[in-house]
């Protein structure tokens, strides 16, 4: 069952793409080598996980990033609530990011499952045009769902590349799409934060 799960999620997630939503990477900034020591990011708005003095990325100060980890956290959050409709994640995407999120998020909020913290990505590169920016990084895009019954990982564990784009809105950068990214994830550490 792990690995169907798997490659229905990596179906999912390669499939969602929303009108306007893949941005261009002008002025982008290239990835920096990834640090070993373990840490947890803040984020500007939203609930937190701990933090510790590493920050996960050198990208954890870009603003894009901030709105990108608090969505992580509020989509483990809604996922531990089953919140089926998602509506506590509203306030971290636009309406597409919103439809997006609900593609991504369906065989865990539809299986019951649970995450241990918040969704695990580092980012490799950003870039921000006005009022939209692209987050390109490392998302765990399986392995991170915990089965409540069993208590265990669901599905061995896979990172991808992946282009996620941001929207501010009132100020605020809010999850807006998601499509695969080319580029490998080899040599990024992409760590989980828990709880």
């Amino acid at each position: 069952m792990g690995s169907r799960v798997t490659r229905h999620r990596l179906a999912l997630v390669a499939a969602v793409v929303v009108a306007g939503s893949v941005l261009s990477a002008c002025g982008s900034t290239p990835a920096p080598a990834p640090t070993p020591t373990p840490s947890v990011a803040t984020t500007s708005a939203g609930p937190k996980p701990t933090a510790t003095a590493t920050p996960l990325s050198a990208f954890e100060d870009r603003a894009p990033v901030q709105g990108l980890r608090a969505w992580g956290v509020a989509a483990g959050r809604a996922v531990d609530k089953h919140d089926t409709a998602l509506r506590s994640l509203r306030a971290f995407t636009t309406p597409a990011g919103h439809a997006a999120s609900l593609a991504l998020l369906h065989t865990d909020l539809t299986s019951g499952y649970r995450w241990p913290g918040p969704q695990p990505f580092t980012p490799t590169e950003v870039s921000v045009q006005g009022a939209v920016a692209s987050v390109v990084g490392c998302f765990q895009t399986s392995g991170w769902s915990v089965n409540p019954t069993t208590h265990h990982r669901v599905g061995k564990r896979v990172v991808g590349s992946y282009r996620v784009g941001m929207r501010q809105v009132g100020g605020k950068w809010r999850f807006d799409s998601v499509a695969a990214s080319p580029g490998g994830c080899k040599k990024v550490v992409v760590r989980e934060v828990t709880w």
